[in-house]
């Protein structure tokens, strides 16, 4: 590491401190002058070089207790050797989800297949059901008005008779004596045809009965869950089908990234910043605005930054390009 620091006049103390960066810890010698407030620093350790600034922060800036930290890092080299291992994980993953998702869309599809095999077969049920029981309904309906016919024709008749035994002579007996005759016959017949039209009725009523027992194969229940089950299960191969389209997406990125190797990643930009070095020492904590380009995506991205943690950080660029590519 080397620590620059050239501001004002010769120094008037020197601060000795450690930092750990990316895991790597390196002295740090921190020179001020009585006019100063501001350090340069050099660092050349693997896997990054950076120019990090510290500007004091105080109201007197001959005594300062903290300094904020900015400056330009290069991770290129570094990065471009994990994001390839990262991308072959997720690949190995994502392929596994992809081909459970497909054997659930499978299972789905063929749930809904059988579902409108029920479907169609119960309302083709329902329909031959309904139209026989309205056949039956008619049929009884006819023979109803027969019946009904031949009572009102022997009534009729019975009607005309008696009224022609009231037009026989008051000592006409053999005329009366014939329409009683004729009357007391077509009352006989007329009690089997009322007893023949009772029936037909009461077969009538049953026949419409079963008929309102069939239901119409739109408002039958059992067909209407059947299809809310359709419903469901396509909403779920839609949501499926999304997530399937999302991961090939993916796993094709990751493929290239494999397939890239070390150069996938091109990125002119990494800019740390960090609002205390006291902070800073303490939980390694930054912020790195990163622009560039992963394969043909460009980005332009803030990742929070462990000095000491690099697999984080090469975790967090990761997930970060990862969103990128999905959306």
């Amino acid at each position: 590491m080397d620590v620059a620091l050239y501001v004002g006049q010769p120094p008037a103390f020197i601060i000795d401190s450690k930092t750990t960066l990316l895991g790597v810890t390196t002295i740090v010698n921190i020179s001020f002058t009585d006019a100063g407030t501001s350090a340069l620093l050099g660092l050349e350790i693997p896997p990054v070089e950076a120019d990090l600034s510290l500007t004091a922060i105080a109201a007197d800036p001959y005594h300062p207790k903290d300094f904020q930290v900015a400056g330009d890092l290069n991770f290129n080299g570094w990065l471009n050797q994990q994001l390839p291992i990262l991308a072959a994980a997720d690949k190995s993953n994502w392929d596994a989800q992809l081909g459970d998702l497909q054997k659930k869309v499978d299972q789905l599809n063929s749930d809904i297949s059988d579902l409108n095999e029920k479907i169609k077969e119960k309302s083709a049920n329902d329909t031959a059901a309904k139209q026989k029981a309205e056949q039956d309904v008619a049929d009884a309906q006819k023979a109803v008005d027969s019946a009904k016919a031949k009572v009102d024709d022997l009534q009729n008749q019975i009607n005309d008779n008696e009224q022609k035994l009231k037009n026989c002579g008051k000592f006409d007996y053999a005329c009366q004596a014939k329409y009683k005759a004729i009357i007391v016959s077509l009352q006989a017949a007329k009690a089997t045809a009322d007893a023949a039209l009772s029936a037909a009725q009461s077969v009538l009523q049953a026949a419409q009965d079963e008929l309102a027992k069939i239901p119409d194969p739109d408002v039958d229940p059992q067909i209407l869950g059947w299809k809310a089950e359709v419903v469901a299960d396509q909403l779920a191969v839609q949501s499926a089908d999304g997530t399937i389209g999302g991961l090939e997406k993916l796993i094709d990125f990751a493929n290239q990234v494999v397939q890239a190797g070390p150069g996938s990643l091109k990125c002119d930009n990494y800019h740390f910043t960090s609002d205390s070095y006291a902070s800073m020492q303490k939980d390694g904590k930054g912020n790195v605005h990163m622009v560039g380009k992963i394969l043909d995506h460009p980005f332009d991205i803030n990742i929070g930054m462990i000095l000491n943690d690099a697999k984080d950080f090469a975790d967090a660029v990761w997930e970060s390009l990862k969103k990128l590519v999905s959306q």
